[in-house]
């Protein structure tokens, strides 16, 4: 969690909501829906953790 806020500058509370769906491997981004002042907000997804998203989308645990 600490790799995506630093990383894709995400809030906390961004960061505490975020939803699997919300986070796109193939372009790199992560969409926070309506969180602060009711505006959508993408923000780039750095490389570091990718990895272990992937690992936890296929099903095999971080």
């Amino acid at each position: 969690m600490a790799q995506l806020l630093y990383g894709g500058g995400l809030r906390l509370m961004e960061a505490l909501r975020l939803r699997i769906k919300d986070v796109d491997l193939e372009q790199g981004c992560i969409t926070t829906l309506c969180r602060k002042g009711d505006k959508d907000r993408r923000t780039v997804l750095s490389s570091s953790p990718v990895k272990a998203l992937n690992r936890y989308t296929q099903g095999e645990g971080v």
